[in-house]
């Protein structure tokens, strides 16, 4: 995940020169795992996203976390 912890921050566009709005957190961090997700059902399909969603998230529970210091 590219999106550390509730670290993140984003900043969500307006409409022809509405205000932008900045999201920082877990807010974010939801924001870009939908987005990410509908990316990968606009080219897999709904039945593989869901799949590969339930897999990542058995993986995460039963791996380890890697710790890189």
């Amino acid at each position: 995940m590219s999106l550390g912890g509730d670290k993140g921050v984003g900043s969500l566009m307006g409409g022809l020169g509405g205000p932008n709005f900045l999201i920082e957190g877990l807010i974010a961090k939801w924001a870009y795992m939908a987005l990410h997700l509908d990316h990968h059902r606009a080219i897999l399909g709904v039945r593989r996203t869901v799949l590969l969603a339930l897999s990542r998230l058995l993986h995460r529970r039963v791996s380890g976390r890697l710790k890189l210091h």
